[in-house]
């Protein structure tokens, strides 16, 4: 009788036209797990990257109010030099930048501008490429 369910060529039949759509839902959840895996990973890379370049500009601030105005920028040179921190000597206008690494290619300054060897003027640039 056809439809009964009786026969066995409609059970043999209707379970191989499961199959398919069985292999077909496999690969879309590990499609999913994939993605997901890719995202929570990008994820974790923005977070350790905003991290990283919150924590160089919270440095470079620390350092900058750390020197005193009117100070001798040796001073300056000889605390970065002591903590590690690389400084590049600037012509114009004079001074000091001290670079905190952040994220890859990322850094917070601290910018000291000098006249006549003593700080005149200090700053933190923002995080930058």
């Amino acid at each position: 009788m056809p439809g009964s369910g009786s026969d066995p060529d409609d059970v043999d039949r209707s379970a191989t036209e499961r199959q398919p759509l069985s292999l077909l839902k496999k690969i879309a959840m590990l499609l999913f797990g994939l993605f997901a895996i890719l995202f929570v990973l990008l994820a974790l890379l923005v977070g350790a990257g905003i991290f990283l370049n919150d924590r160089a500009e919270s440095r470079a601030a620390a350092f900058c109010d750390g020197i005193a105005l009117s100070s001798p920028v040796v001073d300056a040179v000889a605390w970065a030099e002591r903590q590690d921190i690389r400084h590049l000597t600037t012509r114009d206008p004079v001074g000091e930048i001290f670079v905190f690494p952040g994220w890859v290619f990322n850094s917070a300054d601290c910018q000291v501008e000098v006249q006549d060897g003593m700080v005149t003027k200090k700053g933190v640039s923002d995080v930058h490429d």
